[in-house]
């Protein structure tokens, strides 16, 4: 059950990143790392973090083309080999102030 909540994050690709939040087309490059992970009975849980760059305007802070980590993690429930339920949290204040410090 790891390898599959960990496949979805290390096969991440900037193009599925785009469908599924409308955010990260501001930022490129992003590579996804899972930094740790727990199993307890079909819950897996995933402690990830993701670089890339900002090199589009992002809630009106204009690009900067330096480089900015986002940390979380996802709690995925897994039945039958298939992620039937997930639920993330994110360090989304970081990841703003980040860029705020790179103006």
């Amino acid at each position: 059950m790891k390898d599959l909540a960990r496949r979805k994050y290390e096969d991440c690709k900037q193009s599925d990143i785009d469908k599924s939040l409308a955010i990260f087309p501001a930022f490129t490059d992003f590579k996804v790392t899972v930094e740790s992970q727990a199993i307890e009975g079909n819950i897996v849980t995933s402690h990830w973090r993701m670089h890339g760059f900002h090199t589009g305007e992002f809630l009106g802070i204009p690009p900067t083309g330096k480089e900015v980590t986002l940390c979380g993690t996802t709690i995925d429930l897994v039945t039958n080999v298939k992620i039937i339920e997930y639920s993330s949290t994110m360090d989304f204040e970081g990841f703003l102030q980040q860029m705020m410090r790179i103006l």
